[in-house]
Parts: structure tokens; sequence; C-alpha cells
């Protein structure tokens, strides 16, 4: 193994002591939340701008209908969560896991995210348009038809993941790794495609990028 590409993300930073909520999880806009178990638990029609949490766990957690823009996370993990068309535009992120998680259709536009991690997610239609996504890793993820255009991509990689059909377009992916992904139908343009690591079967996606004919 080429320890040298492994991408490192720092893992949330929670306490073994946290105070367990269940029932009745009001989150009240620019509310702030800290060192707190959520299980079990339901969060059902609720729009709540600029709440801040810092210290989080989230497990078997369905969120539904919810609006939580400009959310400010540190320290947060999500884990076996339905956060399908969940909102989160314009948040902010820092240390955050996804962990088996269902993020269908999640809305991270706009968004500044740091040291996230999404493992074994189902992600169909989410969406990181103009995200600034920094120190990231996707480890085998369902992300196809997700969104990504004019993301700003650094130290991001994708391991085992279905990006088909992904939109790409005006991202840089110079330095990216998709040899380990299924990339059939991913849009790209030629400039954000140069540097990109491929196999070489893999190259007949960009054929009509590249403007030759593959024989």
């Amino acid at each position: 193994m080429n320890k040298k590409n492994d991408l490192k993300i720092v893992s949330p930073n929670i306490s073994e002591n946290l105070d367990k909520m269940y029932d009745n999880i009001l989150l009240i806009e620019e509310s702030f939340i800290d060192l707190k178990l959520i299980e079990n638990a339901e969060i059902d029609n609720q729009s709540a701008r600029k709440v801040s949490m810092n210290e989080v766990v989230f497990k078997n957690v369905i969120f539904k209908n919810t609006n939580f823009s400009e959310v400010d996370l540190t320290d947060v993990k999500f884990e076996k969560c339905d956060l399908s068309n969940a909102d989160f535009t314009n948040s902010i992120m820092c240390r955050v896991e996804f962990i088996n998680c269902k993020i269908t259709g999640i809305n991270l536009t706009e968004s500044g995210l740091r040291n996230v991690l999404f493992e074994d997610c189902i992600g169909k239609y989410s969406l990181f348009r103009f995200s600034k996504c920094t120190q990231m890793l996707f480890k085998n993820c369902i992300l196809t038809s997700s969104d990504f255009y004019k993301a700003n991509f650094s130290k991001i990689s994708f391991k085992n993941c279905n990006l088909t059909d992904t939109e790409m377009c005006e991202t840089k992916l110079n330095g990216i790794d998709l040899s380990t992904c299924e990339i059939d139908g991913i849009n790209v343009t030629i400039d954000s495609l140069k540097g990109c690591i491929v196999r070489p079967d893999q190259l007949m996606c960009f054929a009509d990028v590249l403007g030759v004919i593959i024989k």
C-alpha cells in the first residue's frame, strides 16, 4: 500500500460522558447544543437556522422535512441516520462523520466542509454545489447522480464509490484518484479533468470530453 497517498481525516473529538436526549427534540433558531447523545429519535418538520452543535452524536435518528441551513457542526457524528433531503445549505462542518447513513438528496450547497468522513452511505442526488471541501473522504458510498458543480476540492479522496452520472463540471480534479470508483456518465469539463487519476479502462468515460474516438 502506498501510504504516501493515504488521506488522514481528523476524527470528531467527543466526550464519553454525553447527556441522552430522546423524544420531543425541538431545535430552535440560533440555539446551541453540546455534549448530547440523540438516539432512536425522529426530528420531523423542523426548520431552524444557525444552530450550533459541539460534541453531539446522532444514532438511529430520522430527519424528516428538516431545514437546518447555516448550521455549525464541530465534533459531531451521525451513525445509522436517515438524512434524506435534509437542507444544510451554507453550513460549516468540522470533524464530522456520517457512518452508514442514508443521505439521499441531502443539500450541502455552498457549505464549508473540513475533516468530514462519509462512509458506507447512500447518497443519491446529494448536493455539494459550490461547496469548499477540504480534507474529506468518501468511502464505500453510493453517490449516483450527485452534484459537485464548481465545488472546491482540497485533499479529497473517493474510495470504492459509485459516481455514476455525477456532476463534476468545472470542479478541478487535479490529484483526485477515481480509479476505485464507478464513473460511467460522470460529467466533467476538459479543464477540470486535468491531473485526475483513473484506470486505463475508464478513459472511455471521457471520450466525448477529450474529443477522441475509441475503437
